[in-house]
C-alpha cells in the first residue's frame, strides 16, 4: 500500500525542517555520477545539486514558517506533488533520472498554517528492490538489470516508478506513471 499523507497539522511539530544528512551530491563532487550514462551525467549532477533535499522521506513532516506576507484567509487544502526522488539502490545507480522511484510530497494548509510531508511511493517494485538492495527491474528510459544484454533482451517487465503525476479521481488520490497502472494513495478525508 502506498504511503498515506494526511492533511493534518500538528502545532507541536517544529517550525523548521530537521537538518538533512549529507546530500547525495554537492558542488564539491559534481561530475561524480560516473555510474550514470555519460549523456545524462551533466543533467544528473545539476539534478543532485538542485534536488538533493528531495532524496529523503519526511513522513511526519514539519510545519512551514511564513517569512513574508500572510496566507489568504479561508485558504485550506492540500497540494500534492510527485516526482522522481530515489536515483540508486544499493550499489546500483539508475541510468536515467526519470527511472527514479516516485516521491510524493504534500503541503497541507489549514487555519493559516502550512505543513510539509513526503514519502516514497511504495510500489511492489520499490519494496522488492529495497529488500534486495539492488536494481531488479528495467527502467523505462535507460536503467537495466545486471547481467548485460542477455539478461535484459527478452525481459519486457518495466518497473512502475509511479513518479509522473498525482491526481484526484473520485474519492481517491492516484499516482501515475506512463508505462504502468496508477496507485491509490487513499488519503483520509
Amino acid at each position: 500500500m502506498a504511503p498515506v499523507l494526511p492533511p493534518t497539522i500538528d502545532p507541536a511539530l517544529p517550525l523548521a525542517p530537521p537538518r538533512i544528512a549529507a546530500p547525495i551530491s554537492t558542488v564539491a563532487n559534481l561530475g561524480k555520477n560516473l555510474d550514470v550514462n555519460e549523456i545524462y551525467r551533466p543533467f544528473m549532477d545539476q539534478w543532485d545539486l538542485g534536488f538533493s533535499f528531495n532524496h529523503q522521506e519526511r513522513p511526519e513532516g514539519y510545519s512551514l514558517e511564513l517569512l513574508e506576507g500572510a496566507l489568504p484567509e479561508g485558504l485550506e487544502g492540500t497540494y500534492f506533488r510527485n516526482g522522481p526522488g530515489r536515483f540508486s539502490m544499493g550499489p546500483d545507480a539508475y541510468q536515467h533520472p526519470y527511472d527514479g522511484d516516485g516521491l510524493i510530497a504534500s503541503i497541507a494548509i489549514k487555519g493559516g498554517r502550512a505543513h510539509f510531508r513526503s514519502a516514497f511511493i511504495r510500489t511492489q517494485e520499490y519494496e522488492l528492490e529495497t529488500k534486495a538492495q539492488k536494481v531488479l527491474f528495467r527502467g523505462t528510459f535507460a536503467t537495466q538489470r545486471s547481467g548485460g544484454v542477455l539478461n535484459n533482451a527478452l525481459n519486457l517487465v518495466i518497473k512502475n516508478t509511479s513518479n509522473t503525476n498525482v491526481v484526484p479521481w473520485g474519492d481517491s488520490l492516484l499516482t501515475l506513471f506512463e508505462a504502468g497502472l496508477p496507485l491509490n494513495l487513499d488519503p483520509p478525508p
